[in-house]
């Protein structure tokens, strides 16, 4: 009896050691487990986190900074095309009074030279009647302080005559002038309509423009001539430019524009 409990009990003291090895191997093993996993999520999380960053944060962070600088630019790009705006419109209404004004000078003007037209001819049918007067006292051998009186006034008649070119000539300048003026204000609307994506009013408008050039290379001096051609091909250009290259034709226009500007503010 004595062996037997003897045998019992070694036997439930290893059953109690084999469940307690168990229980600590089970531990053990959720501990690995637990470790193991924390590992694999750090490893995850060490290599994983710089590809998610650059794959998905750093293109939206990129697009994010992109987005706002294009949009200050486009802010910068409004304000200074709105400020433009406003001192060419100031400059335009300047330029049409100018030309008001011109155009008023030019229509006194041409009264005048109306006036000094028929005054010419007044005048050519005198000389004309001196001369034929010299040549008969000079003929009939008059007196010579008579033949310097005539010559006198033949020579006024000439200085008049002289005048009278002169004033046209001032006509011709002035003309050309308010020409380029109203060429240089065409190419600017059409700048304008181009700038609204309304290319239809832009192409009327450049055609009146270029119109006027040819008119105004009519009447301009030889030295601008050279000037005057190159703004007739950037023009020409632009034309061509209007429907498929907008961007590249508005930059001939505004070539154009400043040249033309500077040929209206050359000293004469």
């Amino acid at each position: 009896m004595s062996k037997m409990n003897e045998t019992q009990n070694t036997a439930d003291v290893w059953s109690r050691l084999g469940r307690t090895i168990g229980h600590l191997l089970g531990v053990l093993l959720r501990v690995l487990f637990v470790i193991v996993a924390a590992v694999l999520l750090a490893a995850v999380v060490y290599f994983g986190a710089p590809w998610v960053y650059r794959q998905l944060v750093y293109p939206v962070q990129s697009n994010v900074t992109r987005l706002a600088l294009l949009q200050r630019q486009v802010d910068e790009s409004n304000t200074q095309w709105t400020e433009n705006f406003g001192a060419q419109q100031q400059r335009i209404t300047d330029l049409e009074s100018q030309l008001a004004s011109q155009a008023e000078r030019i229509a006194s003007l041409e009264t005048n030279q109306g006036r000094m037209d028929e005054t010419l001819a007044e005048q050519q049918t005198a000389l004309d009647e001196l001369s034929s007067t010299v040549d008969a006292i000079s003929n009939d051998y008059a007196s010579l302080e008579e033949v310097e009186t005539l010559r006198a006034e033949f020579t006024a008649l000439q200085e008049s005559a002289t005048l009278s070119d002169q004033v046209a000539g001032q006509l011709d300048t002035l003309e050309y002038r308010i020409i380029l003026m109203q060429t240089w204000q065409e190419v600017f609307k059409t700048h304008l309509y181009l700038t609204e994506g309304n290319v239809g009013d832009a192409e009327t408008t450049l055609a009146l423009a270029m119109t006027h050039l040819d008119h105004a290379a009519a009447l301009g001096p030889e030295v601008e001539q050279e000037t005057i051609t190159a703004i007739q091909t950037r023009l020409v250009q632009a034309v061509s430019r209007l429907r498929e290259q907008p961007i590249l034709a508005a930059q001939d226009l505004e070539s154009a524009w400043y040249e033309l500007g500077a040929l209206i503010t050359a000293p004469e």
